[in-house]
């Protein structure tokens, strides 16, 4: 064998000779060193070959994308990818005492895609305070967000719909120019997840926040409210378009919130979230016909509350549903009075625990004791793996934490390490939504850091298994 070095000399020094011979020699040995040079890098190459979880260093830079609206407080909350491969994030923006709707659209290398709003990005201003935490893309590549305004007064908030055109323009052929509010109850109200059925009418999920006498404790139920097209409530859903569930123990006290909302193959309507038992939460899953009425068949009287430890601080932030029809919901539990730990519920179809899954249908993991970790969203592969995403209050672990479980609820080991991918920004990290690409690849998204001037963040992930078709997961 002879190295890099000693082979360049030898041909050197050989080829300096006149004789044709010596030449020929030469040359076959450039030709032998050469192609032992080649092998060497190839088996280099096959040694440090991308895994899944790894950095997707097409994307961005080094597969992160930083994105800062003129030094404000930027929070990324939902992602969407477009059939053309570009992504749409979604948050707010706030560079004064109030935030506003803020809309990105990124090539599908990370790039800004120049062509919407200016410069990539698109701020919408309704009131004094506007927030988008949902999205979804019509098949005509509309866009539709879903949020909350402070309308019509700072105490009385109401849902906010607006509809966008492919270049971030609003679609004046959707409300009231482009807007619909939606007053649901006297206090809060708020859109935080939504979803649009194959005939286009848009199906949402939300809160009716009120003050429980005399005022100082806030309460909420679980609101959902179905829109026509052109955003007219369309009044053959719930009552007048709208369903109000209490789930608490005593109607009109506690909290109940609506995390998620998925829609089923035959039209039905699944929400996670988390209820109020009395200051002990729980992870809860309901589920309800596709006109808004709750359906029986499911779980007790169409839901069910799972209780994960003590049950203090127990709640779902994302839920995706199985082609089998079992539902997988994250979020975080409270098995002691110190941290907040991973917490990951499978339910059957019915709505019952899946006895096959973790433990008795459960599965709750921390990295590190006194410290608050969640997961934030999820997403299933086709062959059945969970993608699960986190984050962590500590600083050892800052940063988006990538998990992949098999079906069973037990870690992928094959997968990053032991099953994990931590990706750190520098700074503390709040991770918030997720995409599956088509070509397999992973798509997380958050915000960057939590308490100063954030940034949106994205990051991007090589993986091997191939899909055929985006399967988007949003906190």
């Amino acid at each position: 064998m002879c190295t890099h070095l000693s082979c360049v000399n030898l041909t050197f020094s050989q080829t300096e000779s006149r004789s044709p011979n010596k030449r020929r020699v030469a040359n076959a040995r450039r030709f032998f060193c050469l192609t032992w040079i080649l092998v060497l890098s190839a088996a280099a190459t096959l040694s440090v070959r991308a895994a899944d979880g790894d950095l997707d260093p097409t994307f961005g830079t080094g597969g992160k994308v930083v994105t800062d609206f003129n030094n404000s407080v930027d929070i990324l909350n939902d992602l969407v990818l477009q059939p053309d491969g570009k992504v749409i994030a979604v948050g707010s923006t706030r560079s004064g005492s109030s935030p506003h709707i803020a809309l990105v659209r990124y090539n599908q290398n990370g790039t800004l895609d120049t062509s919407f709003g200016t410069g990539g990005k698109v701020i919408t201003q309704i009131s004094t305070s506007d927030v988008a935490d949902a999205v979804a893309v019509q098949p005509d590549g509309k866009i539709v967000i879903g949020g909350s305004t402070n309308l019509p007064s700072s105490v009385d908030s109401s849902f906010a719909l607006a509809r966008y055109n492919p270049n971030g323009t609003l679609d004046a052929t959707f409300g009231n120019g482009g807007v619909v509010l939606t007053n649901i109850g006297d206090n809060l109200d708020g859109i935080t997840a939504l979803a649009i059925r194959l005939d286009g009418k848009i199906v949402v999920a939300g809160f009716r926040a009120y003050f429980r006498p005399p005022g100082e404790e806030r309460n909420s139920d679980i609101a959902l409210a179905r829109y026509n097209a052109d955003g007219s409530l369309d009044l053959s859903f719930g009552i007048n378009g709208v369903t109000i569930s209490d789930f608490g123990p005593v109607p009109g006290y506690f909290a109940d919130d609506a995390t998620s909302l998925k829609l089923t193959a035959d039209g039905r309507i699944i929400i996670c979230g988390d209820s109020d038992g009395g200051g002990y939460y729980d992870f809860l899953v309901a589920r309800y016909s596709a006109d808004g009425w709750p359906d029986t068949t499911f779980g007790v009287n169409g839901s069910m509350k799972t209780d994960l430890g003590n049950g203090y601080q127990d709640g779902s932030s994302d839920a995706a549903i199985q082609p089998d029809g079992k539902i997988v919901s994250v979020g975080a539990a409270l098995p002691n009075s110190f941290d907040l730990d991973f917490a990951m519920v499978r339910y059957l179809a019915n709505g019952s625990l899946d006895p096959t899954f973790g433990n008795a249908g459960r599965v709750v993991f921390g990295l590190e004791s006194l410290r608050d970790e969640e997961f934030t969203a999820v997403a299933i592969q086709p062959d059945g793996k969970i993608i699960a995403l986190g984050d962590s209050n500590s600083s050892t672990n800052s940063g988006f934490l990538l998990f992949r479980f098999n079906g069973s609820g037990s870690l992928d080991t094959t997968f990053g390490n032991g099953g994990m991918v931590r990706t750190p920004f520098g700074s503390s990290v709040q991770s918030q939504a997720l995409v599956l690409l088509p070509d397999a690849r992973i798509l997380a998204g958050g915000y960057s850091p939590i308490y100063q001037s954030s940034d949106f963040i994205l990051a991007r992930y090589l993986n091997t298994s191939k899909f055929d078709k985006p399967v988007i997961s949003r906190r």
